[in-house]
């Protein structure tokens, strides 16, 4: 369960913003919140679904990317990758030679970890991680800072057990997290990185593809039928799905209309003996007659299509309670399907998964559907420079009930500054 993340000078992101998943101690409904433990007697109140608004350009999808880098480079670093991922706001000289920060306080297992690193092009600068105890005071348990003087790493690593010499060994592009966690498996490492690792899923609106959802449905026959109840909860009058596998051949390949480049490709991997395997996905539609209402997959609606590459997904991610970053979650889907796609974080979610997702989608700023601490704003001001804040930041007033009229009209700012046509 993530609790905060937080983030500085990361592409058009040059002073540190937070996002929190805290929700407010008075929460009028109860779908909108859950209590999460840890510690001894310990607990904390979070949002299962946070909303990003703003217009084009705003920095919405960089958050969102921002995660993504910090999970990348937490589950890659301890292979020889070469350059680190450093991409710094670039509209202000002195912050091309700053580092980048990020750091996400989480909960795992019960237990409650602050974690986070900087860095440049060319090393880990510094590295920290911290746990709460039962009396809920944090506790480090490593942290690792780079002297440029000196030229060497110093640690603060006595809370640390197992061969913290060995630790001490990671590469200066790499993470003393990830190298104790994957090389040395130390438990407490371990458990942070696999957070990371199992927990920590990032989409983009042109990341998601049909074979998660095929291959539950091939590999997982009962999974079927809770795809087919979710897609046909949505509308879609789906009776039936089926997918087959089966080996990609050369012949086909040479016979198929495939871009050149992509085709030599593909008969190289072949022919050094690659298996290569294709999808075929058909979708059963009611029918006046038998065995008639089979459609092939490429001939869905993109709706049909975009609903059906979430349906395994989401299923998987509720019942395994992960963290889920979405970027442009209303594209392509009816603004009905989108909040019927949140929905199922605030009813019936027993594993305390969360979804936190970039939207244009007014419809779901519906004060019935989403609470104040669960919409936030993104903009970008003059020097080119990405703000974050909440609804929450702004006065309540009883008098405003129609959230999204008033975010419409101007009220919370993070709206396209339109110039009047000549």
């Amino acid at each position: 369960m993530l609790i905060q993340f937080s983030v500085k000078n990361y592409r058009s992101i040059k002073d540190e913003i937070t996002l929190s998943l805290l929700a407010k101690k008075q929460k009028d409904m109860v779908n909108n919140s859950f209590i999460a433990n840890y510690g001894k007697d310990k607990n904390i109140c979070l949002l299962p679904s946070i909303a990003i608004y703003g217009p084009n350009a705003s920095g919405k999808s960089n958050i969102i990317k921002a995660m993504d880098t910090m999970k990348r480079i937490v589950c890659t670093s301890h292979e020889k990758l070469g350059e680190l991922r450093f991409d710094p706001f670039r509209f202000d000289k002195a912050s091309l030679t700053e580092p980048s920060v990020f750091d996400a306080t989480f909960i795992v297992n019960n237990i409650k970890y602050q974690y986070g690193f900087s860095l440049n092009n060319e090393r880990i600068l510094g590295e920290w991680l911290y746990v709460f105890s039962e009396s809920g005071r944090s506790k480090k348990i490593f942290t690792r800072e780079y002297s440029k003087k000196a030229n060497k790493y110093d640690y603060e690593d006595n809370n640390m057990r197992g061969r913290k010499s060995d630790y001490r060994k990671t590469r200066d592009d790499a993470l003393y997290l990830s190298t104790g966690a994957v090389l040395y498996n130390n438990e407490t490492l371990r458990q942070c990185f696999n957070w990371f690792y199992e927990k920590l899923e990032i989409f983009s609106s042109v990341g998601i593809r049909s074979a998660h959802t095929a291959l539950q449905c091939i590999n997982e026959p009962i999974k079927t039928e809770k795809i087919l109840e979710f897609l046909n909860y949505a509308d879609f009058s789906i009776k039936n799905i089926e997918a087959k596998e089966s080996k990609v051949s050369i012949s086909s390949i040479e016979e198929s209309k495939l871009p050149d480049l992509l085709k030599q490709q593909i008969l190289k991997d072949l022919s050094s003996g690659r298996h290569l395997k294709s999808l075929d996905i058909q979708l059963e539609h009611p029918a006046n007659y038998d065995n008639g209402g089979y459609l092939p997959y490429e001939e869905e609606s993109d709706g049909t299509q975009k609903m059906f590459e979430l349906a395994g997904p989401w299923i998987d991610m509720l019942e395994k309670g992960k963290v889920i970053f979405y970027d442009e979650l209303n594209n392509s889907l009816h603004p009905l399907l989108t909040k019927f796609l949140i929905s199922k974080f605030h009813k019936h979610n027993e594993n305390h998964a969360q979804l936190v997702f970039s939207t244009h989608d007014t419809l779901a700023m519906d004060q019935q559907f989403l609470s104040r601490d669960q919409i936030w704003f993104c903009v970008k001001n003059n020097q080119q420079v990405t703000g974050l804040y909440s609804l929450l930041d702004f006065n309540h007033r009883s008098d405003i009930r129609d959230i999204e009229k008033a975010y419409l009209s101007g009220r919370y700012g993070a709206i396209p500054n339109l110039k009047e046509e000549l």
